[in-house]
């Protein structure tokens, strides 16, 4: 049955309040005028002024609802995460228990952009399943010969069908019955226990194997991270998914950045999409500010490290002047002494051939 509202979670930090502003424009520009949208906000240091000042505010379409989740953070400060993630990824797991009145919402990394009506993935029927989720293309493609040694890592943490492994960054979240059948410290004890490098997403697609309804890869198309993930990775999975994902890439729904690289920071594959939304969100200033700064930074650092690169030769080739110097000047003292000892033996000749010449009686004949 169609629901009025359509909920949608995401979390951030104050770092990541401009690129969320993105999404938010991206949500509203796609948006179906006849239902309304509720942003579930997850962050331990926004603040509802920050959003106001921002102009991150509510209209008759969207609403925006701040949830705090500090006390969350405290209860998992001592987790560890991979070099790419952080305390954020698993800020979604309290949606358990932060709105026991929601049952079923949308989770959102906030690295992305909304090219559809995000009202139809809403609408998704879930059935008995956890979640509805796409398939993660670079596992598919790590297990499947790029990087063999993941599926054992999966293994390791009880994950066997790996072909079934979702990439938790989009999901329609069946909370009322994932509360029914975990809880919240579940799922935190299952991280701790066994840190996995993934964590939430790992840690998710333990717990929801078996129960998952599988979306079209273009409702979370993955970036070309670092122009690996379509050229190198991508050819290892089934031909289906790949063909699947070349497919979503032509025409994305949703456009995921997972990856390293932002396009904030520097131009990726998909930047234009990004930029095309950006352009009409409340931060564009800020946002372009920031990928400015990171240009110049960028630039310094190569200007910088060129002069390096040539104080280096130059020292180098100076180096190499003064040796050829010093041997320049060895190779001439060398010829000096050389024509000083032609000399002394041409001035000892006439002497030596007189004494002969007295010796065999020529003398003034």
């Amino acid at each position: 049955m169609r629901q009025d509202v359509v909920h949608i979670a995401t979390a951030i930090n104050k770092g990541y309040l401009p690129y969320f502003a993105v999404m938010l424009q991206s949500i509203k520009r796609h948006c179906d005028a006849s239902r309304r949208y509720c942003i579930h906000v997850l962050s331990s240091d926004v603040e509802q002024s920050d959003l106001e000042q921002m102009l991150i505010t509510e209209d008759k379409l969207v609403a925006v609802d701040l949830l705090d989740v500090a006390w969350f953070k405290n209860e998992t400060e001592k987790m560890e995460f991979g070099e790419f993630f952080s305390v954020e990824c698993i800020y979604r797991l309290a949606l358990l228990k932060l709105i026991p009145n929601v049952d079923k919402i949308i989770y959102l990394d906030s690295d992305l952009i909304v090219l559809d009506d995000i009202s139809i993935l809403f609408d998704t029927e879930l059935g008995c399943n956890y979640v509805a989720a796409v398939r993660d293309i670079g596992i598919a493609g790590m297990v499947g010969g790029y990087a063999p040694d993941e599926a054992e890592r999966l293994r390791s943490i009880g994950i066997e069908d790996a072909s079934g492994y979702f990439s938790s960054g989009v999901m329609v979240w069946n909370l009322s019955k994932t509360r029914q059948d975990f809880t919240l410290s579940q799922l935190i004890e299952w991280i701790e226990e066994n840190k996995p490098r993934y964590s939430d997403q790992d840690c998710l697609n333990y717990f929801f194997a078996g129960s998952v309804c599988y979306l079209d890869s273009k409702w979370n198309t993955l970036f070309d991270s670092e122009n690996i993930r379509v050229s190198q990775i991508a050819p290892y999975a089934s031909k289906a998914l790949q063909e699947e994902y070349l497919r979503a890439r032509e025409k994305p729904s949703i456009f995921h950045f997972a990856g390293p690289v932002k396009p904030w920071a520097e131009y990726v594959d998909g930047s234009p999409r990004f930029w095309g939304e950006a352009r009409s969100s409340a931060l564009y200033e800020p946002v372009l500010r920031r990928y400015v700064n990171s240009e110049n930074k960028k630039l310094f650092k190569l200007v910088w490290e060129t002069f390096d690169d040539v104080y280096f030769r130059l020292s180098e080739a100076e180096r190499i002047r003064e040796d050829l110097h010093k041997r320049l000047s060895e190779a001439e003292r060398s010829i000096q002494m050389l024509q000083d000892r032609i000399d002394q033996l041409e001035q000892q000749k006439t002497p030596i051939a007189t004494r002969l010449y007295n010796k065999i009686g020529l003398r003034g004949k």
